[in-house]
């Protein structure tokens, strides 16, 4: 399997070039580019376009964790950062994820 730059990624608009540049990393000196908007006639458009690139890896995590749980698949569930003896209620933690992910991707 192919795998991707890892996240977090993050969009950022350039007034410039009037455009999104859409990076992988913390550090602006070190990020690495992933993709830019371009083209877009309606601005609203392409900033919700780069939202939705730059949570790319965490739609895809809240995916996983979704298909993890409806095969009962406890061992990706933990690697994926749950501990069954500590942390309780699995569907709060994996509602927690998903809808940071989706808030992030409508940019709320």
């Amino acid at each position: 399997m192919t795998q991707h730059t890892q996240g977090p990624w993050h969009a950022t608009y350039d007034k410039r070039r009037d455009n999104y540049s859409i990076s992988a990393g913390l550090q602006k000196e070190t990020s690495m580019l992933i993709a830019f908007t371009r083209g877009e006639s309606v601005p609203a458009n392409q900033e919700a376009n780069a939202r939705l690139i730059a949570s790319a890896p965490e739609l895809l995590e809240a995916l996983e964790l979704v298909q993890a749980i409806a095969k009962s698949d406890r061992k990706k569930i933990e690697g994926m950062g749950f501990d069954f003896k500590t942390m309780g209620n699995l569907s709060e933690w994996a509602t927690a994820k998903i809808d940071a992910a989706i808030a992030k991707a409508k940019g709320v």
